[in-house]
């Protein structure tokens, strides 16, 4: 079992569109435990030891 333990569960209000650029370079990473909504739909960020971080992109696009 990792030391990391991250759950995502992100609802996605449409598909992402072709050509859209790289989801990193749009948003500030979520590096704290964190549950929200932003205008692709709701996300849960979570980890219970050691670092980690995800960034939201366009067309419910994530990177972790």
């Amino acid at each position: 079992m990792p030391l990391i333990q991250a759950l995502f569960a992100l609802a996605m209000t449409a598909a992402p569109a072709a050509g859209a650029e790289d989801p990193a370079s749009e948003a500030a990473p979520i590096c704290a435990n964190a549950t929200g909504a932003d205008d692709q739909g709701f996300y849960t960020f979570w980890h219970d030891t050691g670092s980690g971080c995800m960034t939201l992109g366009t067309g419910g696009a994530y990177s972790v």
